[in-house]
């Protein structure tokens, strides 16, 4: 019985031994949010891994070195964001009354999503938010407009503000230039962590983890070998065997 179960075992352990590596960062996360803290980490170079908890969580692993950094860099992200709360939401299509001021603030609330994403293209852009005013009869349209922008690095905030003016100029009909604010806040940059003196205890700890499963390799694959010099292939039993082990 050993024989058979002999190096799946150790496969199986080995593979335990590589994957408990690493030291959950955050849990109860949703799916959209697990993938927007795994891509702001491996833009600075962070290996991230996504785990699926339960049937609808999230959770997010690095490795122990690094987990200071990945917590610092969450909270200078305001990560995890929570889910927009969306005007259309106020709003349902499939309400069972619908009103012409209903139907005008889904558009609107569309066209504010869409302006939004696509100021979000912009070079150094790393959040925006447009808000236009909403009319509170069914024949007013919008008139104003306000666009939230959070960038990095170093920009020139005069040549942006007038293209994203232009931009929801053009995107929204009835708007006048002089009535479109432009906010732009730079976002300050992530706070880098330098290593206290103790980080070599995780890099020790990986070190005889890669080493242990290095020797559970080699055993494995003595044990292939022998099975190879024995019967001239990879099979783990044969008649005899499973004669052996009707009896037993």
């Amino acid at each position: 019985m050993i024989r058979k179960c002999g190096p799946a075992f150790l496969l199986a352990l080995m593979v335990f031994l590589l994957t408990g590596c690493n030291s959950e960062l955050i849990s109860q996360l949703s799916e959209r949010q697990a993938n927007e803290v795994v891509a702001m980490l491996e833009k600075h170079n962070i290996d991230a891994a996504k785990q699926k908890s339960d049937k609808s969580t999230f959770s997010v692993q690095v490795s122990p070195d690094v987990l200071s950094e990945a917590t610092a860099l969450l909270i200078s992200y305001n990560l995890p964001s929570a889910d927009d709360v969306e005007i259309a939401q106020q709003f349902p299509a499939d309400a069972m009354i619908t009103t012409p001021l209903g139907e005008k603030a889904r558009l609107i609330s569309a066209i504010e999503q869409r302006l939004g994403q696509t100021i979000r293209q912009l070079d150094y852009v790393s959040s925006a938010r447009v808000h236009l005013s909403y009319p509170f009869t069914d024949d007013n349209a919008v008139n104003s407009a306000s666009v939230f922008i959070l960038y990095r690095g170093k920009v020139n905030q005069d040549e942006y503000i007038s293209k994203i003016k232009r931009l929801v100029k053009n995107s929204v009909q009835g708007i006048s230039y002089e009535n479109i604010s432009v906010v732009m806040f730079e976002q300050n940059a992530p706070v880098r962590i330098t290593p206290a003196d103790n980080s070599s205890v995780p890099k020790l700890y990986l070190l005889f983890g890669f080493l242990f499963a290095a020797v559970l390799i080699a055993l494995l694959a003595g044990v292939l070998l022998n099975q190879v010099k024995k019967n001239g292939s990879l099979r783990f039993w044969d008649k005899k065997t499973a004669a052996e082990d009707n009896v037993s």
